[in-house]
């Protein structure tokens, strides 16, 4: 690891960079920092009759975790209610088209491989009866964006521990990790070993990442990809893009102009809500956000602050209805994915490499700020608040008046459609439309 690489960090995040101490192994590292299964973890099959025919022919198991961490890296099997299959498995067994056909949630098709990524602290299996979880709430995403058919890999987190042991010899090791943090990490000590949090441990493991210093399964998942030589999107949501980052960093390093080549031909990512500016040439990048993104224009890459984007990456951004200082400018289903399907279909694009090609060359055709709003009237996305007091204190138009709007720029068929994917039952537990 370079110090030149821990300094731009600090200097990025506004904080005073620490004492580095001796490192412990990798291997050690990965121990202790990896997806963090307790003792009584433990994980069981799905019945074969909701699980699409073709893994059940190929032998691919399908599996529920009683931990989130046992899905870490794993990809989404639709209508099994938060069934997984391991990445490797899949992407050995099968082409990536056939992994879309088989796994993607979505009923209209282009010539990219789609990999929805989350961001930290998202469940992948729900604990109440209508929970929202990261795949549903990609099934939302997926109709707002008329139905474009994307693959869910799982981030993971530790957000169901109460409290994860560590051995206190990490102590110094953890601390340094925890001072690159714009909040203060403190574990607790019991028994001799340290305790920390679920939420707190996942923001260990990103930063760690971030400083190549620990390897998470998505960005093992990711640097595959770069290399498969199938035109892949990798559309990355808040932390995610902080692994893929790390992850094009690690692929780029070994050879880099062959390695711009391969990326430029055949990867775009797409950023959503930008947490990195670390971004390396050669991919396509597209970074969109909402232009009062707290955590976005905190450390990451946007048309606010569009350094550290990558060569040639174009921004997208959007002005916002809701209170300028609440977090939900952050929030990808209350109004950022509202902004991104305007833009696709006021462009005349269906995918995203023609998108970035018409916003590179200056083609893109914006929507205004009514018709935005208009779209988050439309497609409910004050549903996706995380604050639901936020719909109290924003005005947007009424369903009629948002219809008007939308009626002198959008096509009719289009906004139909979208209002017939949303008005569906959340099919995550029925593998039907899938």
């Amino acid at each position: 690891m370079k110090k030149t690489e821990i300094r731009f960090i600090a200097e990025r995040t506004l904080i005073t960079l620490p004492a580095k101490p001796r490192l412990p192994s990798k291997a050690r590292i990965r121990n202790v920092l990896g997806p963090a299964l307790p003792h009584d973890a433990e994980a069981y099959g799905v019945p074969t009759d909701t699980i699409p025919k073709p893994l059940v022919d190929c032998d691919l198991p399908v599996l529920h975790h009683n931990y989130e961490e046992g899905h870490t890296g794993a990809l989404t099997v639709f209508g099994t209610r938060g069934g997984s299959v391991d990445f490797d498995a899949a992407y050995d067994c099968f082409c990536l088209y056939c992994m879309k056909s088989h796994l993607g949630y979505g009923d209209r098709d282009t010539d990219e491989v789609i990999f929805f990524t989350p961001g930290m602290r998202t469940y992948h299996e729900p604990r109440e009866p209508d929970e929202v979880t990261g795949p549903t709430r990609m099934v939302y995403y997926t109709r707002v964006l008329n139905g474009l058919r994307m693959m869910h890999m799982n981030m993971g987190t530790s957000m169901d521990q109460d409290a994860i042991v560590i051995d206190k010899s990490f102590l110094p090791f953890l601390s340094w990790v925890a001072s690159l943090l714009p909040k203060e990490i403190s574990p607790t000590t019991e028994s001799g070993d340290l305790q920390i949090v679920g939420p707190q441990f996942d923001a260990l493991q990103t930063v760690a990442s971030e400083l190549h210093v620990f390897d998470n399964p998505v960005k093992a998942n990711y640097r595959r990809l770069f290399s498969c030589g199938t035109p892949v999107v990798l559309m990355c949501y808040s932390r995610a893009s902080i692994e893929v980052a790390a992850a094009l960093r690690e692929y780029y390093d070994s050879n880099p102009c062959e390695r711009r080549r391969a990326l430029l031909k055949n990867v775009t990512v797409v950023t959503i809500g930008s947490a990195s500016r670390r971004f390396v040439d050669g991919p396509r990048y597209i970074h969109v956000a909402s232009k009062y993104d707290p955590l976005t224009n905190y450390r990451g890459a946007s048309k606010v602050f569009p350094k550290g984007g990558g060569k040639h990456a174009v921004y997208l951004a959007c002005n916002t209805p809701y209170p300028l200082t609440a977090f939900d400018n952050h929030n990808f289903g209350a109004l950022v994915v509202q902004y991104l399907t305007l833009v696709m279909h006021l462009s005349g694009v269906d995918s995203f490499r023609k998108l970035w090609r018409c916003a590179h060359d200056g083609k893109l055709v914006e929507p205004t700020d009514d018709e935005v709003f208009a779209m988050v009237t439309l497609t409910r996305g004050y549903e996706q608040l995380w604050d639901p007091d936020l719909r109290r204190k924003t005005k947007l138009p009424s369903r009629s008046e948002a219809k008007r709007i939308l009626r002198q720029r959008c096509s009719e068929e289009w906004l139909w459609r979208i209002r017939c994917l949303l008005a569906k039952p959340n099919l995550e537990d029925v593998y039907a439309e899938c």
